[in-house]
């Protein structure tokens, strides 16, 4: 468990507010699923089908692969590494720090990477400001604050 989050705490009154804006990240990005993941593996919340899935080993292993791609960051000398992508013939994930946990935004053919994008990255800060966490860059949410939600529909529709 990393430094971030050890101090992390999820309370009753936190949690709805959390499913909510995951639910409303399923939604507005088409995604089948989404999952909250500690950096540790654990499902700290899901929306959507996650039914016939062994969530335990996806997140263990999303929580595993995104260390792994930070790591490889620092290597290349990027110490702010904050989301990845796996791409897949049938389906695709998108993980997203936020602050000390992960978003993973799990996705087929019928959305766009760039609009999973652009929804999973401002769930990511509007949990962040839930959690008392800063954005994960100073300037991550720069264009976000400008661009509203008609104009990124205007762009995927």
């Amino acid at each position: 468990m990393d430094k971030a989050e050890r101090g992390l705490l999820i309370d009753e009154n936190t949690l709805p507010p959390i499913v909510e804006i995951l639910r409303r990240l399923k939604v507005t990005s088409m995604s089948r699923s989404v999952l909250l993941v500690g950096r540790g593996g654990h499902v700290l919340a899901s929306e959507g089908d996650i039914t016939n899935r062994d969530v335990v080993s996806i997140s263990s292993l999303i929580a595993g692969h995104f260390a792994a791609a930070e790591e490889i960051g620092r290597l290349a000398g990027d110490h702010n590494f904050h989301t990845v992508h796996i791409e897949g013939d049938e389906s695709d994930l998108l993980m997203c720090r936020a602050g000390g946990i992960l978003i993973c935004s799990m996705f087929d053919e019928r959305t766009t990477v760039g609009l999973v994008r652009l929804r999973t990255k401002k769930a990511a800060r509007e949990i962040e400001a839930l959690l008392g966490g800063d954005a994960y860059s100073p300037k991550s949410g720069v264009i976000l604050d400008v661009i509203t939600d008609e104009d990124i529909d205007g762009l995927f529709n």
